[in-house]
């Protein structure tokens, strides 16, 4: 299998993400804050941009590829014009941004020790609200494509979802009159919980092109969102799976364990395996590649089958 490798010239990545060009890659940094820019044409990175005051926890692009929005420990998200990587939006939260999703001009930031997930509109840098998701710590949240669903995973191993188009989203004064008097005994369970089908921890959740929902432990299981019904369940190596990417237009998933990343047909088809040690995140571009950042402080690009 033929592989692209771009050196970062650091080794300490925490988030990948890729523009439609199938070309810019973006990666995050954990003790510096930056986001490193690359050219998988080039080959090398082009700019590195002092981004946040803290670690890099999430990166996701919206708008078609025209936005680029970063969160991190420092409690904002950064919005970014892809074009000219000048900052377009500062979206201040509530407590230390944990976890990013967005599409459209919707991006929804999971933050950590409050358990909510904050709801903004990129195009106004506005607030429309907040997911009281349980728990005391969100891990991860994710937004379908046509920005009509969320979902959401915090601490307990809980996955709720959240229909963006018809729930009321409680506004952020009523929110933080909840979370000063909520006494962390009881869950705010005001989304919809999917039912637990995994034997081990919950690492992430996703939403493919056609808005299944994933969720990620030690196995990957699909969701219909509407009915919180189980589709599939996707074979796996038992191992925790610590990154997963779904393909922006075609049903194939990859995962990636301790040592091993898999490529899938989201029927269960296997289409290919390799030895992938230390990967830290996973992006498909449109024609099909892998991109993996990898703990070695590398970009490497492979063709998925």
């Amino acid at each position: 299998m033929d592989v692209l490798t771009v050196p970062l010239e650091f080794t300490e990545a925490t988030r990948l993400a890729v523009l439609p060009d199938g070309d810019t890659c973006v990666v995050g940094c954990l003790t510096l804050g930056t986001l490193h820019v690359a050219s998988l044409r080039a080959g090398e990175v082009l700019r590195v941009i002092e981004a946040h005051g803290g670690s890099i926890n999430g990166l996701s692009t919206a708008g078609g590829g025209r936005l680029l929005s970063s969160a991190s420990y420092d409690e904002t998200v950064l919005v970014w014009d892809t074009a000219t990587w000048s900052r377009s939006a500062a979206l201040e939260h509530l407590d230390t941004v944990w976890a990013l999703a967005s599409t459209g001009t919707v991006a929804v930031a999971a933050t950590s020790d409050v358990g909510a997930a904050q709801v903004w509109d990129l195009a106004a840098g506005a607030c429309r609200g907040v997911l009281a998701a349980g728990a005391d710590t969100l891990l991860d949240v994710a937004v379908s494509p046509d920005g009509r669903w969320a979902a959401t995973l915090n601490n307990d191993d809980e996955v709720f979802v959240w229909d963006l188009g018809a729930d009321p989203v409680l506004g952020v004064e009523e929110f933080r009159i909840l979370a000063n008097d909520y006494d962390h005994e009881e869950p705010i369970q005001l989304g919809r919980r999917i039912a637990d089908s995994h034997l081990g921890d919950l690492t992430t959740v996703d939403f493919d092109a056609r808005g299944l929902l994933y969720t990620v432990g030690d196995a990957v299981v699909s969701w219909d969102p509407a009915t919180g019904a189980r589709v599939a369940r996707l074979p796996g190596s038992g191992k925790r799976v610590d990154a997963m990417a779904l393909h922006p237009s075609l049903p194939v998933a990859a995962v990636a364990d301790s040592d091993t990343v898999r490529v899938y047909r989201t029927d269960g088809t296997e289409l290919a395996t390799w030895t992938g040690e230390g990967v830290v995140d996973l992006a498909f571009t449109g024609d099909g590649r892998l991109i993996s950042v990898e703990l070695d402080g590398t970009l490497r690009a492979r063709h998925a089958g």
